[in-house]
C-alpha cells in the first residue's frame, strides 16, 4: 500500500482518484480519470504522484546502498544536483498561466520534489534589447555570438546552487521567481533553467513540451521512463494534431528557405564560415525545396472554388507518397533529409557566426521534416494525413478586402486528422501517462483515438453536496419569452439582441460579485456588444456590473483581465461582467475563485466553423 501526505482529510472523490492513480504508476499503465471542477484535482495528483515517486527513490537507493533506511532526503547537498533513478515527473498544461497555478498548488503540498518550470525564450528573456523582439530565438542565438549578451555564461551560478532546490529558500518558484534571481545574479534564466533539467524530479511545462516531438528531443533522457501527466486534457486530441501537422505559405516557402538558400550557396564567402556538415545539408535541401516550390505553384493553377475568396484541392494516403517521391524524398532518403535538417539547426556548429543566414529556414524546416518522419516511420500512418493546397485573398486590414485585385495567398498544408501519430512517438518512451480533466467523457473513445491502451479509466464524482452550493439549469426562452435558438441566422436578429440582454441583466441583479458570461466566438461577441451599445442595453448593465470584453490580442486581453480584477476587487458586492469566448483565452487555464465567478453564463454552444477545410475533411 501506499500512505499520501495530503495536506487535508481527502473528499471520497480525491481518495478514489489517488488510488487509481497509485495502481497505475504501480503497474505501468496509463489512466484516463475524469474529475469534475473545484474537486482538487490537481492536488490529488501532484500528491500521488509525488508520494509514488519518494517511494520509488528510496527503493533505488536502497537497492543500490543495500539500506533500508526510510529517508529519501539526501542530507549531502550535492545530491540535490545529480540526476536520480527515479522516473522524472512532466507535469503538462495548456498555458504558464496554469503553470503557476501548479506551482501555487504544490506550495500546499508536504512535498518538496526537485522542481523546474520550463519555459521559452518569450518568457523567460530578460534582455531588454530582445523585449519586443519577434523571433525572438534566432535573435538570441545571434546576440550571444556577436556581440555577445551579458545574461549568457558559460557555467551558470543559479543553477549550482541551493535555491532553487530542495531545501533552499525558492524550493517552490515558478518563472518570475527565476527571472528575479536572473535580474539580481546578471544571469539568463532560460539557459539557467536548461541546466537544472538533468537534476529535476518534478516540471511544469506546456503540452508542446512533450508531445512536438522536435522539442522533445531537447529534453534529451529525461522523457524516457518518464510519468507524464495532462492536466485539462480535453484539448489533447487537437494539440496532438497541431503538433503533427504542418502549414507555410508560399512567399516564406520561397522567400525564408528557398531564396536563402539559393543565396548561401552562390556566396562563396558565406559558404566559407559554414561547416562541411552544414554545406552538405544545404546541398541536400535546397534541390527538394526547389522542387516543392515548383509543385505548389504548378498545382495552384488548378484548385477547385469552395467560394468567392478561397480555392483549394485536397490529396490523400499514397497521392502524398507519390507527390513527396516527385520532389525527391521516399522512404529511402527522408533520414538523410531529416539529419541534414537537424545539422542545419545545429546551435553548437563553432564556425557559425553574425553572417549565418540559417535561422529563418531552420525553423521552417524542422516543422517540414518532423511531419515527413512521421509519415515515413510507420507506413500506416500516411493514410492519417491530407496534403491540402489553398489560395485565398490577401487581406488589407480585418475588414476590407482587397476585391479588385488579383493577388492569391497560397497555403500548403499536411495535416495529421488523427491525435495517434503524436501521442504513440510519446507512449512509446513513458512509463505511465495520465490524462486528467473535468470534461473528458466519452471516455470510451480516447483508447481507439489515440491507438493506446488506458487501463485505468474512471469518471470521479462530485462534491456530494454540490447541489447545495450551485444552481446549474438551462433556459430556452428569454424574459420576452423570446426562443433562444443560437443559430447563425436567428442571432442575427435584432429580437433575439435585445432579449438576451435583458435576460442577462434580470440575473446580474441578483448574482452577487464577478460574473463571466461566454460567447460561441468573437465575431458573436462584437456583434452582440455592438447592439447593446446601441440600444443603451450595454449602459443599463455597465450601472448593475461594469463590463469587460475579451480581445483578442494577447497585450489588451491581460490589461482587460487585470481591470476585471481590480474592479471587483474595489467592490466585491457589486462585482463586475466578463464577456468571453468560449475555447478563448479566458476560458482556458485561468483561475477565477470565490468573488471572481459566483456566476457563469454560457451563451450557446461553440460548434466548430462548417466551412473550416479541416472541419469539412
Amino acid at each position: 500500500g501506499h500512505t499520501v501526505k495530503f495536506p487535508f482529510k481527502p473528499y471520497p472523490s480525491q481518495a478514489s482518484m489517488m488510488s487509481r492513480i497509485l495502481s497505475g504508476l504501480d503497474n505501468k499503465e496509463n489512466c484516463l480519470l475524469e474529475s469534475p471542477t473545484g474537486t482538487g484535482k490537481t492536488l490529488t495528483l501532484l500528491c500521488s504522484a509525488l508520494e509514488w515517486h519518494r517511494e520509488d527513490l528510496k527503493k533505488s537507493n536502497n537497492n543500490n546502498n543495500g539500506s533500508d533506511s526510510d529517508d529519501t532526503d539526501s542530507e549531502d547537498p550535492v545530491e540535490n544536483f545529480r540526476p536520480n533513478p527515479s522516473p522524472t515527473i512532466f507535469f503538462c498544461s495548456r498555458t504558464h498561466s496554469q503553470i503557476k497555478q501548479l506551482t501555487e498548488e504544490l506550495a500546499k503540498t508536504p512535498y518538496r520534489p526537485n522542481m523546474l518550470v520550463m519555459g521559452s525564450r518569450d518568457h523567460y528573456c530578460i534582455n531588454k534589447e530582445l523585449k519586443d523582439v519577434p523571433r525572438k530565438k534566432e535573435r538570441c542565438k545571434k546576440i550571444i555570438k556577436d556581440p555577445g549578451c551579458r545574461y549568457y555564461k558559460k557555467e551558470f551560478v543559479l543553477s549550482s546552487i541551493s535555491t532553487f532546490r530542495k531545501g533552499g529558500a525558492k524550493q517552490v518558484w515558478d518563472i518570475e521567481d527565476l527571472k528575479k534571481a536572473g535580474q539580481e545574479h546578471s544571469e539568463c534564466p532560460f539557459f539557467v533553467s536548461k541546466d537544472m533539467l538533468p537534476s529535476s524530479d518534478l516540471v511544469f511545462c506546456p503540452y508542446n513540451y512533450l508531445i512536438d516531438p522536435s522539442i522533445r528531443s531537447t529534453l534529451k533522457d529525461k522523457v524516457k521512463n518518464s510519468i507524464v501527466i495532462f492536466d485539462e486534457a480535453h484539448n489533447i486530441e487537437d494539440a496532438l494534431m497541431d503538433a503533427s501537422s504542418f502549414e507555410s505559405t508560399l512567399d516564406e516557402l520561397y522567400e525564408n528557405v528557398f531564396q536563402v538558400l539559393k543565396q548561401i550557396r552562390m556566396n562563396p564567402k558565406i559558404i566559407k564560415n559554414l561547416s562541411p556538415e552544414k554545406e552538405h545539408a544545404i546541398n541536400i535541401i535546397h534541390p527538394i525545396m526547389d522542387e516543392l516550390v515548383a509543385w505548389i505553384r504548378e498545382k495552384s493553377e488548378s484548385l477547385k472554388p469552395i467560394d468567392f475568396e478561397k480555392h483549394s484541392r485536397v490529396w490523400k494516403g499514397k497521392e502524398i507518397l507519390d507527390i513527396l517521391q516527385g520532389i525527391g524524398l521516399s522512404e529511402s532518403n527522408y533520414f538523410e533529409f531529416s539529419s541534414s535538417v537537424k545539422a542545419l539547426s545545429d546551435e553548437t556548429d563553432d564556425k557559425q557566426n553574425k553572417k549565418d543566414k540559417l535561422g529563418k529556414p531552420s525553423a521552417i524546416l524542422e516543422e517540414f521534416s518532423k511531419v515527413i518522419e512521421f509519415i515515413f516511420k510507420n507506413a500506416n500512418w500516411v493514410d492519417d494525413y491530407v496534403l491540402v493546397l489553398q489560395k485565398q485573398t490577401v487581406l488589407t486590414n480585418s475588414f476590407v478586402k482587397k476585391q479588385q485585385s488579383s493577388k492569391w495567398n497560397l497555403i500548403v498544408s499536411i495535416w495529421a486528422l488523427s491525435p495517434r501519430i503524436a501521442f504513440s512517438s510519446l507512449n512509446s518512451k513513458t512509463h505511465s501517462i495520465i490524462l486528467t480533466s473535468g470534461t473528458l467523457s466519452p471516455l470510451y473513445s480516447f483508447p481507439f483515438e489515440l491507438a493506446s491502451p488506458f487501463p485505468i479509466s474512471a469518471e470521479m464524482g462530485n462534491l456530494s453536496d454540490i447541489k447545495n452550493r450551485a444552481w446549474i439549469g438551462t433556459l430556452s426562452h428569454g424574459v420576452r419569452n423570446e426562443k433562444f435558438l443560437c443559430t447563425h441566422g436567428n442571432t442575427d436578429s435584432f429580437s433575439f439582441q435585445d432579449s438576451l440582454g435583458e435576460t442577462i441583466i434580470e440575473h446580474i441583479k441578483i448574482i452577487p460579485s464577478g460574473v463571466l458570461c461566454f460567447f460561441p466566438s468573437y465575431g458573436f461577441l462584437e456583434k452582440i456588444t455592438d447592439r447593446w451599445a446601441s440600444t443603451g442595453l450595454l449602459d443599463k448593465i455597465n450601472e448593475l456590473k461594469p463590463a469587460f470584453a475579451e480581445p483578442k490580442n494577447i497585450k489588451d486581453f491581460n490589461e482587460t483581465l487585470i481591470g476585471y480584477r481590480q474592479t471587483v476587487q474595489s467592490n466585491p458586492k457589486k462585482g463586475a461582467i466578463l464577456f468571453a469566448v468560449c475555447r478563448g483565452k479566458v476560458s482556458e487555464g485561468i483561475d477565477f475563485s470565490d468573488e471572481y465567478a459566483r456566476g457563469v453564463i454560457v451563451v450557446g454552444i461553440p460548434y466548430p466553423n462548417l466551412k473550416d477545410l479541416r472541419v469539412d475533411l
